[in-house]
């Protein structure tokens, strides 16, 4: 009496599970949905995604790739006209006529010095091109030709 009773109980629950993970029948009503409903839902998503765009042009910007910085960048701190010309793998500093090589990995740069190698954080926000260190931040303007 006792097995069959757990065999019934076992079959009912098995039978219950079946039909609560079966195929989900809710996927045939969706598509019963009027059109302009799922293209609402489009348009508000695309507007969603290009106002993210628009904020993100507004904010600045992490550089990892060469191609975002190489030209040529005139200092903007500083007393004295600084210009700077960044090519794939260098950076050339024209006043000391000093050539040094940089790296970008992830977030960061590293500039090699003859004495030490200076690492910060490379930012962009339009044409302006700041490089964020623990000690300072230097900012650099695109030159227009």
């Amino acid at each position: 009496m006792g097995k069959s009773l757990f065999f019934s109980v076992f079959f009912i629950l098995l039978c219950f599970l079946f039909v609560a993970c079966g195929p989900d029948n809710s996927k045939n009503e969706s598509n019963l949905l009027p059109e302009k409903d799922s293209a609402s839902q489009v348009s508000s998503t695309t507007n969603v995604v290009e106002s993210n765009e628009e904020e993100n042009t507004l904010d600045t910007a992490a550089v990892n790739t060469f191609s975002q910085i190489t030209g040529t960048w005139n200092a903007l701190d500083g007393d004295q006209d600084f210009t700077i010309i960044i090519s794939k793998d260098s950076i050339f500093y024209t006043e000391h006529a000093e050539l040094h090589k940089y790296e970008l990995r992830n977030d960061s740069i590293f500039i090699h010095y003859p004495d030490y190698i200076l690492s910060g954080k490379p930012l962009l926000l339009k044409d302006t091109f700041a490089i964020i260190s623990e000690d300072q931040t230097s900012k650099f303007s695109r030159k227009i030709n």
